[in-house]
């Protein structure tokens, strides 16, 4: 479970369950000011979960995104897994890479086109493994 402020969690073998219930605080909300992210080592999109609190309708890996600081590629990565998924209403999760850094956002604001530190959801991910699907996710 990640707590408030910033952790390090460990997947290792077998299907493990990440919870993240709020909004505020759980990752550490550094993406703008390129502070320490909630770290989450060796996961398995085939066989781990992570619950979320809305829905996610769509997830996808869209690889490199090459943007001004990690904010921005994280907003730039909600958005090629929107229009990958169809556009429309729906929360989605997008797994990239910055400046050769894997990483995990997962849109849970309101304004579903747009990555809010505040209120969205990025982690810092080692270890990857397996397809990213919307599965992933479950509230």
């Amino acid at each position: 479970m990640g707590l408030l402020g910033i952790d390090t969690l460990s997947g290792g073998s077998g299907a493990d369950l990440f919870y993240y219930f709020s909004q505020t605080g759980e990752d550490g909300d550094n993406a703008n000011g390129g502070g320490p992210l909630e770290q989450i080592t060796d996961v398995n999109f085939d066989e781990d979960r992570f619950r979320v609190l809305l829905t996610v309708g769509f997830a996808a890996n869209v690889g490199a995104v090459a943007a001004a600081n990690l904010e921005a590629s994280a907003e730039t990565a909600i958005q090629a897994s929107l229009a990958l998924g169809g556009g429309g209403a729906q929360h989605v999760a997008a797994q990239f890479t910055f400046n050769g850094r894997s990483y995990l956002a997962i849109d849970q604001g309101g304004a579903n086109t747009l990555f809010t530190d505040a209120v969205d959801f990025l982690f810092d991910i080692t270890g990857v493994t397996g397809t990213i699907g919307a599965n992933d996710f479950i509230t």
